[in-house]
């Protein structure tokens, strides 16, 4: 894996996750500047490559994981996709009523 490959994924999970690039370093390698340091072209040896790797597939795991219990614990129907909620004459919410 190159440096830019690295670089790559680390971007795409802290998007992905909203995790702060400071965050990701101190909770992956208690290194905070990592990232930062990344980004201006530092590389990193093989083993800290992959914790990096590990700690990004870990992290997705237990997010997923999470997912699914939240879901499961939903009421029915909480996350069905209903149309556009508009007032209805008489201040109701009515489901898919247009002005």
């Amino acid at each position: 894996m190159t440096h830019a490959d690295l670089l790559a994924r680390i971007e795409r999970f802290l998007s992905h996750t909203d995790m702060s690039a400071s965050y990701f370093g101190h909770r992956a390698v208690g290194n905070s500047k990592l990232v930062k340091r990344l980004r201006m072209g530092r590389t990193v040896e093989i083993a800290t490559a992959e914790k990096l790797l590990r700690f990004m597939q870990a992290e997705m795991a237990v997010r997923k994981s999470k997912a699914r219990r939240l879901l499961r614990r939903a009421p029915e129907g909480v996350f069905e996709q209903r149309g556009p909620m508009t007032e209805a004459p008489g201040g109701s919410p009515e489901q898919g009523a247009t002005a």
